[in-house]
C-alpha cells in the first residue's frame, strides 16, 4: 500500500522543510514540480531524498501565466510511473502536523479497497507555535489513484480531485491542515499579489480580498487524540461506498460515552435497538450542548447499526429520534 505526495510549488523556500516533516509521515514518496521559482525553491526539491521525482517549467518572474491545472496533471500523469495505491495533493504552505499526518496514513493504509476520497478543513495558522484564527474551506485532497486519472479542466480554483470519482464518495474526515501563507501581514500580502498577477479579471474567483484579513479571534491548536475518529460527517452515501470503510468509525458503548474500536467490522443482523436508543440520547445531549463533532460521532455509529440502503438507514435513525 502506497501513498504519493504531489507538490506543485513556486518560490516556497520558506515553507518547504515544514512540508517535508509532514510529507515523510504520511507518504511514501514526493512528486513535485517546480512552476519557475526564482529563489531556492529548486535546490531544497533536489536535496530531499523523498523527492523521487522534480518536474519543471520555465523560469518566470510574476505569477502570470500559472496554471494550476497543467501543473497538477503533469504531476499525477507522473504518478503513473509508481503505480501508488493513494495521492494526496498537499501545497507548500501547508502541512498535516505528526499526529495528524500519521492518522492520514493509517486511514489510508486502512482502505484495502473503494474509489474513495477525503476531504480536510483548512485552518489558517498565525505563527509556528500552534495560533490559529480561521477554520476555512473543506478540501478533498486524497483519493485513491487509477491509471489515466484526470483532473477537473479549470486553470485556477478547482477540486483536486478527478470527476470519474462520483461525490457521494467524497467522504469528509477529522483531519486537518495547516496553513501557514497567511500567518504575517507580508505574508498575506504576497498571496493577495501572486492571485492579482494569476487572475487579474476575477475569472475564476470574484474576489481575493478576504486573503488580506488581519488576525481575528486568536485559538490556541488542540492536539489530535488517539480516540479521535477519523471520519467527521454522518455518511450520507451509498452502501458500496460504507462496506469500503470497514471498521473506522465502529464505536463501542461504555459507560453512556462513545468508545472508538478500531478492530472490529459494523455489526451486522437484527437492529440492535438499546444502543440506538442509547446513540439517539447521547446525539440530543451532544446537539443540546452544541457539540457537533460529539453529535456527528453519535449519528455516524447509528447509521453503521441500521440496515439496508443509506435513504433507510437514515429514516431508521430519524425515527429514534422522534
Amino acid at each position: 500500500m502506497s501513498i504519493l505526495a504531489l507538490l506543485p510549488v513556486r518560490n516556497s523556500a520558506e515553507h518547504l522543510p515544514r512540508y517535508f516533516r509532514s510529507a515523510q509521515v504520511f507518504a511514501d514518496g514526493v512528486l513535485a514540480l517546480d512552476d519557475g521559482s526564482t529563489d531556492d525553491t529548486r535546490s531544497i526539491l533536489e536535496s530531499q531524498a523523498s523527492v523521487r521525482v522534480i518536474l519543471s517549467n520555465p523560469r518566470r518572474d510574476s505569477y502570470h501565466g500559472w496554471n494550476d491545472f497543467e501543473n497538477r496533471q503533469r504531476l499525477l500523469d507522473a504518478a503513473a510511473a509508481f503505480h501508488p495505491d493513494w495521492i494526496v495533493f498537499l501545497d507548500a504552505d501547508e502541512s498535516f502536523p505528526d499526529d495528524e499526518a500519521a492518522a492520514l496514513r493509517t486511514l489510508l493504509r486502512s482502505m484495502a479497497s473503494g474509489d474513495l476520497a477525503f476531504g480536510f478543513r483548512v485552518y489558517r495558522m498565525l505563527d509556528e507555535n500552534g495560533s490559529f484564527d480561521k477554520e476555512g474551506q473543506w478540501v478533498h485532497r486524497a483519493f485513491r489513484y487509477r491509471p489515466n486519472q484526470r483532473l477537473p479542466k479549470r486553470k485556477l480554483h478547482f477540486p483536486t480531485v478527478p470527476p470519474s470519482i462520483p461525490k457521494e464518495y467524497w467522504i469528509k474526515t477529522t483531519l486537518r491542515i495547516q496553513h501557514y501563507a497567511g500567518t504575517t501581514e507580508a505574508r498575506r500580502l504576497a498571496r493577495y499579489r501572486k492571485y492579482l498577477e494569476a487572475d487579474p479579471n476575477r475569472v475564476y474567483q470574484d474576489s481575493y480580498e478576504n486573503i488580506l484579513d488581519p488576525p481575528g479571534r486568536i485559538r490556541r491548536w488542540i492536539p489530535r487524540q488517539p480516540s479521535d475518529p477519523f471520519l467527521l460527517a454522518p455518511l450520507e452515501t451509498t452502501p458500496e461506498v460504507l462496506g469500503a470503510l470497514p471498521h473506522l468509525c465502529v464505536l463501542r458503548l461504555n459507560d453512556n460515552s462513545l468508545e472508538i474500536d478500531h478492530t472490529k467490522k459494523p455489526p451486522h443482523g437484527e437492529i440492535r435497538i438499546p444502543e440506538m436508543e442509547q446513540l439517539a440520547a447521547l446525539y440530543r445531549k451532544a446537539i443540546t450542548g452544541k457539540d457537533m463533532t460529539s453529535a456527528a460521532v453519535a449519528e455516524n455509529a447509528a447509521l453503521r447499526l441500521a440496515h439496508g440502503e443509506a435513504t433507510i438507514r437514515r429514516v431508521i435513525w430519524r425515527r429514534f429520534l422522534l
